[in-house]
Order: structure tokens, then C-alpha cells, then sequence
């Protein structure tokens, strides 16, 4: 059984396994700055189901610190003995991205990660490590490890479906009955389309006739909801939590 250490101050909590350097903070975002750390780290941005993993190269000077405010907590994953180099810290942020993919349980706003100038001894070490990363985000609290079984069915009724875009909160109409889901005019459709997008639903998108400046202009049928939030969004989507009755 493996053993970890869990401090706090204040807000912010603190993870680590006893003889190891590997350290992770948890901090409400809108205290980011009040700590100080000025070397490589991976970190993760969460908001209830939304999700996004990045990588610093000088700690909370940039990366971490730049962006919207829309986030609740940030996971802060350092070595206290600065081990971690340009190249580790793309093996981990790469291996988190695709963690989150697997577990089917978060809207991940992670748009590309990569693994250009890791060497061999960086992807090995990483692999080494990464049992007891994921069991101290675990500790506090951000579950990675448990893959969720999504059902993609909802009862028949109205409803709307609220995603930001561009920074800026937009809003589709979706009925579903008797199994046939269907996007209403009036939705705001996003220009966004990401890597697996099926083909069907680009085309879709791309109609001049059937959106006009990011609105559908009439009604749209899909045969199931997966397909419906492929349109609106342009990405697949992990969960309807986010889909409400009007």
C-alpha cells in the first residue's frame, strides 16, 4: 500500500509521497499567484466538467496566470528538486491529456499536446511516475483513474444546450421525441471543428444556406444527441450535464 502526504494552507492543499521530489498543489485559481514557483510544471485547470492541461517552463510567470477566469481550481504538478525539464514535462502533459480522453467523464478543453523533443529516458521516467500522479490528483479530489460509462440518451421534452465559444456563451435549442433528435433555428452553431469530426456533420457545418453567421436557419434532424453536439460544437462532447429542459 502506498503512502502520501497531504498538507494544507488554507485553500491550498498539498500532495506528496514520502522520498520522492514529485509534488502536486491544489489552489482555488483566483489565488494562483499567491504561489511562487519559477520552473517547469504541468498543471490542470477544472470547472466542474470542463478540464484543461498545460505546461510552464517558468513556473507562474505566463502559462498558468493567462487565462480567463472562468476556472474554480488549478492542479500544480512540480519536483521540488526542479528534475523536470522542456521535455518531461510534454511526456506528462501528453500522458494527462489522453487520461482525461480515456475516462469519458470530462468536456476537455485541451485542443493539441505533443511530443517533438522528449527523449527515450524522458518518456521512461514519466512512465515511472505516473501511477502515483494519478493517485495524488485522486487525494485532491480530481478523479482520473475511474472510467464513466456515458449514456447519450435523454427522455422525450425541450431543451437548450449552453457551450462557450470564442469566449462567449451561446445557446441551442434541441427537441427530442419519439427518438428523433432535432436542432431548432434559431441556434447558435459554432464554427469549430475539431480532429474526428465525422464528415457528414462538416458538411453540415460548412452550408452557407443552412447557417448564416453562426445561426441555423431552420430545423436540422440527427439521429441521435452524440451527433446533434457534434453539429452545435464541432467537438465531441463527454457528458450532457450541461444540456438542461427549457
Amino acid at each position: 500500500m502506498e503512502t502520501y502526504n497531504i498538507t494544507r494552507n488554507g485553500l491550498a492543499y498539498r500532495i506528496n509521497k514520502p522520498m520522492s521530489t514529485i509534488s502536486i498543489m491544489r489552489i482555488p485559481y483566483n489565488q494562483i499567484k499567491n504561489f511562487e514557483y519559477q520552473s517547469f510544471l504541468v498543471y490542470i485547470l477544472v470547472n466542474q466538467y470542463k478540464i484543461y492541461v498545460g505546461k510552464s517552463k517558468n513556473g507562474l510567470l505566463n502559462r498558468p496566470t493567462s487565462h480567463s477566469d472562468n476556472w474554480s481550481e488549478v492542479y500544480l504538478i512540480y519536483d521540488t528538486n526542479n528534475n523536470f525539464n522542456d521535455g518531461i514535462i510534454q511526456q506528462l502533459e501528453n500522458a494527462i491529456y489522453n487520461k482525461i480522453n480515456e475516462t469519458n467523464a470530462y468536456d476537455n478543453q485541451t485542443k493539441l499536446t505533443n511530443t517533438n523533443t522528449s527523449s527515450v529516458y524522458e518518456q521512461e521516467f514519466i512512465d515511472g511516475i505516473l501511477n502515483d500522479i494519478y493517485y495524488m490528483l485522486y487525494g485532491l479530489g480530481l478523479d482520473l483513474i475511474h472510467k464513466r460509462n456515458i449514456s447519450y440518451e435523454l427522455p422525450s421534452g425541450e431543451y437548450i444546450y449552453e457551450y462557450e465559444s470564442l469566449n462567449r456563451l451561446c445557446s441551442a435549442y434541441i427537441d427530442i421525441y419519439d427518438n428523433e433528435i432535432r436542432v431548432l433555428a434559431d441556434s447558435e452553431i459554432s464554427d469549430n471543428i475539431d480532429k474526428g469530426c465525422p464528415k457528414n456533420i462538416i458538411n453540415l457545418k460548412q452550408s452557407e444556406m443552412l447557417i448564416v453567421s453562426g445561426i441555423l436557419q431552420y430545423d436540422i434532424v440527427f439521429k441521435d444527441i452524440e451527433s446533434a453536439l457534434w453539429f452545435i460544437t464541432g467537438k465531441k462532447i463527454k457528458n450532457l450535464r450541461e444540456i438542461k429542459k427549457r
